[in-house]
């Protein structure tokens, strides 16, 4: 079975599950970036190919049948002194046969109730949505206003089943459709994502040690669909035992490019420092603020700054210094969503 989870919450979590997705068939398409074209250029100067949007794809949901009790069940009842067996049915009214009378009598089980409006009975153990089902599963999607993070994963272990990985996005809802067969039975949600594809699930490396004396070597695979670019991580850097030397990292699969940071003026002791090298942000672990200047970069050394990038394939890294290195990171997946 798929599991649809958005923002932390399991679609499970809410007596739903996923019957299908849809407009899922093809990847965004992309446009060339040219130059001009004049009478003495026939050809012109290419400058790479962008995306046209972001992917987009349709989620539907119905009840979970295993979740309202659908199964049918057996219940004893005594009149006149006699006990009668009853087959009750969540969903439908049931017969019983009164060996008395030799007539069969129509009951409804104590969970139909009367609608006030119509008349109709409606059980609580519907298949249909009302209109608190429907009020928490739009506040559970719809109310984030920035992209969420996205998982559908499945728990099937057929080789033949689609996900044969678990594929993530971030997106947000941008539109809700409700159908109705006299009342709503399922409820599709339009998801835009915030990229033309989806992600693997992050991949976080163990704490990685090296001492002064000792450097540590290590690799890493990128096996992202984006075989031409790179995948940018996060590093988490933490200096141990008072260390006040200098913490070196080179990437041998990235021109030998390296990382130098000294720890000799660091004022905050063994916090950890994280290096976002996708959007070039440096903090300390508990968001409190550090410079690049507390970690001994000036302007006579700024060469000495490297944002950490995978090449495809396997990437030689090696660390030294007192320090603690840990590395998580994404892989780009243009496999799209399918059931």
């Amino acid at each position: 079975m798929v599991e649809f989870e958005f923002n932390g919450k399991k679609a499970s979590e809410y007596g739903v599950i996923v019957t299908k997705i849809d407009n899922n068939d093809d990847l965004e398409s992309r446009s060339l970036i040219l130059g001009s074209k004049n009478k003495y250029r026939a050809r012109e100067n290419h400058f790479g190919a962008q995306y046209d949007g972001n992917y987009v794809f349709d989620v539907t949901f119905v009840k979970d049948p295993c979740k309202k009790d659908y199964l049918p069940w057996l219940e004893n009842s005594m009149e006149n002194g006699k006990t009668y067996s009853t087959l009750v049915y969540p969903e439908s009214p049931s017969i019983k046969y009164d060996s008395d009378s030799k007539l069969n009598i129509l009951t409804y089980p104590s969970s139909f109730d009367v609608s006030i409006t119509n008349g109709t009975l409606i059980s609580e153990h519907s298949d249909y949505f009302n209109s608190n089902d429907i009020s928490t599963l739009n506040g559970w999607l719809t109310s984030p206003q920035y992209p969420k993070l996205i998982k559908i994963t499945s728990d099937d272990d057929d080789d033949e089943f689609f996900f044969s990985d678990d594929i993530e996005f971030f997106g947000t809802v941008t539109a809700v459709k409700t159908e109705k067969n006299d009342r709503p039975y399922q409820i599709t949600y339009t998801v835009t994502c915030d990229s033309p594809y989806g992600y693997s699930p992050e991949k976080t490396t163990d704490k990685i040690s090296s001492t002064k004396e000792t450097p540590t070597a290590f690799h890493l695979y990128n096996n992202s669909d984006c075989i031409n670019e790179y995948v940018y991580p996060i590093l988490k850097i933490t200096p141990y035992g008072n260390y006040d030397g200098e913490m070196i990292l080179k990437n041998s699969s990235d021109d030998n490019k390296t990382l130098k940071l000294n720890f000799k003026n660091y004022p905050y002791g063994n916090d950890t420092i994280c290096m976002d090298c996708k959007n070039l942000k440096l903090y300390r672990e508990n968001n409190g603020e550090v410079t690049f200047g507390d970690l001994g970069i000036t302007e006579n050394n700024i060469s000495d700054i490297y944002w950490l990038r995978l090449a495809y394939g396997r990437n030689e890294i090696t660390i030294s210094g007192d320090i603690l290195v840990q590395i998580t990171y994404r892989e780009p997946r243009k496999t799209g969503a399918y059931l």
